[in-house]
């Protein structure tokens, strides 16, 4: 409740994001949404000042007015607490509900995602595992290896596009390995055929630890297994078989956390169109592991492999081994 003013909590704010520049070695055109939105929101949680202070103002002045002691309402009522008030709704006035703390993370939240680089993970939030690696330690991952996936994470890795972006004009920006493509993050690491042999390992290493952890609750797993259907060939992953159930395991990699949902019901739509339709009444499920190249496991995936028996610490690897792949491609 100290004095404090809008210039100051402006220059801390500045500081701080400064430091975090630096330890994490990030460019200076990271969206600021990347900063201060919540880490369940695919940011790195770290409070503005300038919001944060004047929201806890505002909730401990308002909640001084519910008081059940009658003399701190009559201090909360007077004409100095007003100015108080109005100040922070001032600092406020872009939060939709400056009193309420979800507010201020949905604002940032909006903020990240409305931004070019935060626009794909928009749905992130729905899959609490692709962010457990920001708020608690991992043994599969060093302070080095924090850096990078963060790079990852904001798209702040070093492309011809990016050092490009906000000077256009006279500089080449196609691809260095002669793909005819302009050299953006998401080309050199999804889509030039020069990476394709790491995908290839990126997606086997998430294959085997799901497999691993299939194999550890009793299932028996086959890998690559070809099954003749009417609709053609089909080639799970992964066929997971114990008793009378057998699950068919697909594992993916897209371009985008946005569009997770849409591919994971077109791949199941494919899966019951072959082989799943025709063995259904036998017991068989088609499953799909669906990940982005940044790290984000898709919420049905998420829940698919929970029901399977996948234990948490594996379901926490997969988007760290996501990333680790997209950061050495």
């Amino acid at each position: 409740m100290g004095k404090v003013t809008a210039y100051y909590m402006k220059r801390l704010d500045v500081t701080i994001r400064a430091a975090i520049r630096k330890s994490l070695y990030l460019p200076e055109d990271v969206a600021i949404g990347f900063f201060h939105a919540a880490v369940r929101d695919g940011g790195l949680g770290v409070p503005r000042q300038a919001g944060f202070i004047p929201h806890l103002r505002l909730r401990r002045l308002l909640r001084s007015r519910a008081s059940s002691v009658a003399l701190v309402v009559a201090c909360a009522t007077r004409a100095m607490v007003d100015c108080q008030i109005n100040w922070c709704r001032a600092r406020l006035a872009d939060v939709p509900r400056p009193e309420s703390a979800d507010g201020l993370k949905s604002y940032w939240a909006r903020l990240w995602h409305d931004a070019v680089d935060g626009a794909d993970l928009s749905h992130i939030a729905e899959s609490g595992v692709s962010t457990d690696w920001v708020r608690r330690p991992s043994p599969f991952m060093r302070g080095g290896n924090f850096v990078n996936y963060s790079w990852v994470r904001a798209i702040a890795l070093c492309s011809r596009m990016r050092i490009d972006r906000g000077r256009r004009g006279g500089r080449d920006i196609m691809f260095r390995a002669v793909c005819q493509m302009a050299e953006t993050a998401v080309h050199m690491i999804q889509r030039c055929f020069r990476t394709h042999g790491d995908r290839i390992l990126r997606h086997d290493c998430i294959v085997k630890a799901v497999g691993n952890s299939l194999t550890e609750m009793g299932w028996t797993v086959h890998y690559e297994r070809v099954y003749h259907t009417p609709a053609g060939p089909r080639k799970p992953d992964i066929t997971a078989v114990r008793g009378t159930r057998a699950h068919l395991n697909k594992v993916a990699k897209y371009r985008d956390e946005a569009r997770l949902t849409d591919t994971i019901i077109a791949e199941r739509r494919a899966g019951r169109d072959g082989s799943a339709a025709r063995v259904a009444a036998d017991g068989v499920v088609y499953v799909t592991v669906t990940v982005s190249w940044r790290g984000v496991l898709g919420s049905d995936s998420m829940r698919s492999l929970e029901d399977l028996g996948v234990d948490r610490r594996t379901l926490r690897r997969i988007p760290i081994m996501a990333l680790k792949g997209s950061y050495l491609n």
